[in-house]
């Protein structure tokens, strides 16, 4: 499922299959138009681990590996060869898969399914069709310990297979699952431990919390505002978001970051599990490369984080404000072109906005978060916006809260947002600086517009969020993109997927938010980029785009680190020359 080389169905050769052994080494390399590959191996090649081997796996990791099995199986009358379906259970499945907080629990599922290829999906009245695992891990480790995941590393390293790392599931582009592959699920690891002073390497000594990585952002929100005196950490905005996962190795924005900076700008340590099966600590003193590459360098490919340390702050007053303006009046769209013109006044003040809007519908702002704000102040950058509103003869309706704290304004404004399950989408997506909005508002608002107005069908969102990290943070030195200092909004293109597809449907799908929404939005700002964790998995020079001047150092890391490959994650550094093939078996062109 990457690059342009792929997936045209029926015309591509598969690798060998045979009777299992335990010889990594003993498979047929892959050609495909004249491209010879060698393949990670999978259930069915020769090479795949014999039953006596996944047992002793499973001893190993003390009865703690499991043969997936899609909790959707009950709504199919099969799965494999076992009759499974059962009417209550499936509602029961149904129901749980789209509640974030339930869907963290499962083992493999993703919050967005259709990475897995829809073919075990929780829906009703499917009961005459065969459940298969689709593109799931064939086995997942529930790891308690450090020794699990150490030995799901190993076990996949000597055994030359694919290994997936899963945190909640809470993931927009596909990496945490993968085709027939091992995966390690870290959600057990859900310790929190806060102190007042750090005592590790660098500057910084003030207060920071240590968290396992299963700790989820509303677990840490809640637990920060309990201590005393209260504090603040970096986090987003959805509760279900692994915090020491993927949303901090891939930068990891907020509400926040526009006085605080990322969430990988407040890093001070990791605790990782590294390619070669060795758990060790990086940080700006111990192992100060990886501790750079973490830190921003992009998810599930330098190692297995098992904590992380990070800085906290303390609790400050926050105003927010809710603004809807509906599509049913005629400059609708000139609303939307004031608001993102006056982006960068507000990141210069330190705010943080998120919103949506669609061509037919109401454009949505939930919420502006001023964070240290007086009214006064509040009112001084909001009121600009607000006159322009108005004078344009746009109507809206607004709302504007005082809260003592930050904790009491997220959880009374924030919409909770994408923390639902079985969202059936894709996801594009831009960072536009601010100069690029300086410069080329109206290209980028013609550029929403042709998006969303396009005749492809499904109802597309433009959602987003202003934020400026290099407000509050301007000078860092860690793996996030540079581009990320000058930003003023992160940009999203949500696309409906159809839960029943051909494999050509979901082939143009992708194709159309890379070369055609994708493309809108590169023409309008040429020198704009894109952000790791929230953007399109097969984004056009997905290395400068998600890293600009830093990928070649990352690049360097990787080589370091793992020089086998022993971790993928689509698009992150080091995986050049590798694609997902067949029927979406991980290969590397030889």
């Amino acid at each position: 499922m990457e690059f342009s080389i792929l997936l045209l169905l029926g015309l591509l050769a598969s690798c060998a299959h045979g009777s299992s052994s335990d010889r990594q080494d003993d498979y047929r390399p892959l050609t495909f138009k004249g491209q010879r590959y060698s393949c990670k191996c999978y259930n069915g090649d020769r090479c795949w681990p014999s039953k006596k081997s996944w047992d002793a796996l499973n001893k190993t990791v003390n009865g703690n590996l499991q043969a997936v099995v899609p909790r959707g199986n009950v709504c199919y009358e099969k799965f494999g060869t076992q009759s499974t379906y059962n009417a209550d259970q499936c509602t029961k499945a149904t129901e749980d898969l789209t509640v974030g907080v339930k869907v963290v629990t499962d083992p493999i599922a993703p919050f967005w399914p259709f990475y897995s290829n829809n073919t075990c999906d929780p829906l009703p009245n499917v009961s005459n069709k065969t459940c298969t695992l689709g593109y799931l891990p064939e086995y997942v480790i529930l790891a308690k310990t450090v020794a699990h995941i150490q030995a799901g590393v190993k076990f996949s390293a000597k055994k030359n297979l694919r290994l997936v790392i899963r945190n909640t599931g809470h993931d927009f582009m596909s990496r945490s699952t993968g085709f027939g592959a091992l995966a390690i699920n870290t959600h057990d690891f859900d310790s929190i431990s806060f102190t007042t002073k750090y005592k590790g390497p660098g500057a910084w000594r003030g207060g920071a919390v240590t968290m396992g990585a299963g700790v989820m952002i509303k677990d840490v929100y809640n637990q920060a505002y309990a201590q005393t005196p209260k504090v603040v950490v970096v986090g987003g905005e959805c509760p279900t978001v692994g915090m020491a996962g993927g949303y901090i190795q891939g930068g990891g924005h907020g509400p926040l970051s526009g006085i605080h900076g990322l969430a990988a700008d407040n890093a001070l340590e990791f605790q990782v599990v590294t390619a070669e099966g060795n758990h060790v600590t990086a940080n700006a003193k111990k192992n100060p490369d990886l501790f750079w590459a973490l830190a921003g360098g992009g998810p599930a490919t330098f190692g297995v984080v098992t904590r992380v340390t990070m800085k906290t702050h303390s609790e400050i007053p926050s105003v927010g404000m809710i603004l809807n303006i509906t599509s049913q009046q005629t400059n609708y769209w000139k609303g939307i072109s004031i608001f993102n013109s006056m982006t960068p006044n507000f990141v210069d003040a330190g705010m943080y906005v998120w919103y949506a809007f669609t061509a037919t519908g109401q454009f949505n702002i939930q919420p502006f978060v001023a964070p240290n704000l007086s009214r006064a102040q509040f009112d001084a950058v909001i009121n600009p916006f607000l006159n322009a509103l108005r004078s344009n003869n746009i109507t809206f309706t607004h709302d504007i809260q005082e809260h003592a704290t930050f904790y009491t304004l997220y959880q009374a404004m924030f919409a909770k947002a994408n923390d639902r399950g079985m969202s059936q989408t894709l996801m594009g997506g831009r960072l536009f600086t601010r100069d690029d909005i300086k410069t080329s508002n109206d290209a980028i608002v013609s550029a929403f517009k042709a998006i969303l107005e396009n005749p492809d069908g499904g109802r597309k969102v433009i959602g987003g969020h202003v934020v400026n990290p290099g407000h509050g943070v301007p000078n860092v030195n860690n793996g996030v993109s540079p581009l990320w200092r000058n930003v003023a909004s992160h940009n999203l293109v949500i696309v409906p997927a159809p839960f029943e597809n051909t494999w050509e449907g979901r082939k143009e799908l992708e194709g159309n938010v890379t070369n055609v929404y994708g493309k809108l939005l590169r023409d309008a700002a040429p020198k704009s980029g894109s952000y790791v964790n929230e953007g399109d998995v097969n984004e056009v020079d997905w290395q400068h785009a998600f890293w600009g001047s830093n990928y070649p150092r990352l690049l360097r890391i990787k080589e370091k680190w793992d020089p086998k490959r022993v971790f993928y994650a689509r698009s992150t550094p080091g995986t050049e020359g590798w694609a997902e093939i067949n029927d979406g078996r991980l290969c590397r062109k030889r």
